[in-house]
């Protein structure tokens, strides 16, 4: 492995894709006052509304998740979905930063993140902040410098509101979650299936500022079926032995 001087002096600048719906003025603007003046690689990634790229089916939804997906929540999908496959056909980087538009950032903390080459230090997908409390290992301490840690996420944290994430992590998920049968973040946090450990940056160096949610309470509605708690409930067991297993080795 790179020493940390090596990593954070690198030339290396991962391009920073921030979904932002065309018709959100007051959050771009918001955004960009604040990161005017960064020397960041950065852009708008207009956010879809409809799925795109994607196949939606409220049937497998129900049956997978236990309820259906929210507009909101297929659009934000596919806006995801969309910037995985524009990685992994991208020649010019291997790698992505992708951030929404409601986050705050510690936008020097970015800079020396952006940086660092994710592959090369085995680390496909990264998350940058998290919603829930979830149980979770260290993975490596004082990385990518002293101060810095990062954690192995082993409930349901949810959050897609910022993570790097490289080709091979990307090329991953579009191959097992090209169907959208759960919110993208309960998706990606399916590490166990995917393969891909579920880790994240703490402190963390970025954080979601409060709006009212404008996918709305209807996603908290209806009762689950049977065949989905089911399923829920071997999620919830696959999650709590791979934690066992993990703390474990680690003694």
């Amino acid at each position: 492995m790179a020493k940390t001087d090596a990593r954070t002096e690198s030339a290396m600048t991962t391009p920073i894709h921030v979904i932002s719906l065309t018709s959100a003025t007051d959050r771009r603007e918001a955004f960009s006052r604040s990161i005017e003046g960064q020397e960041l690689d950065w852009r708008f990634f207009d956010a879809h509304r409809e799925p795109v790229g994607i196949h939606y089916d409220e049937a497998a939804a129900i049956r997978h998740h236990g309820r259906p997906l929210q507009p909101g929540e297929i659009g934000v999908y596919s806006s995801h979905a969309a910037l995985w496959r524009q990685l992994v056909a991208d020649p010019t980087t291997n790698q992505y930063l992708i951030l929404e538009d409601d986050v705050i950032a510690d936008w020097a903390a970015i800079r020396m993140l952006c940086a660092i080459d994710y592959a090369a230090e085995g680390m496909e997908y990264l998350k940058l902040f998290y919603k829930l409390p979830s149980p979770h290992l260290p993975d490596r301490r004082n990385w990518p410098v002293p101060g810095f840690y990062v954690v192995r996420l082993y409930g349901k944290p949810y959050g897609a509101q910022g993570y790097f994430i490289t080709k091979k992590a990307a090329a991953r998920f579009l191959e097992l979650y090209n169907d959208a049968v759960r919110p993208i973040d309960d998706q990606t946090d399916r590490f166990w299936e995917n393969g891909i450990p579920n880790r994240c940056l703490f402190p963390f160096p970025i954080m979601e500022a409060y709006r009212p949610s404008t996918i709305g309470p209807a996603r908290f509605a209806g009762k689950q079926t049977r065949a989905a708690k089911m399923r829920l409930r071997a999620d919830r067991m696959r999650r709590k032995i791979a934690f066992m297993m993990d703390r474990a080795l680690r003694r």
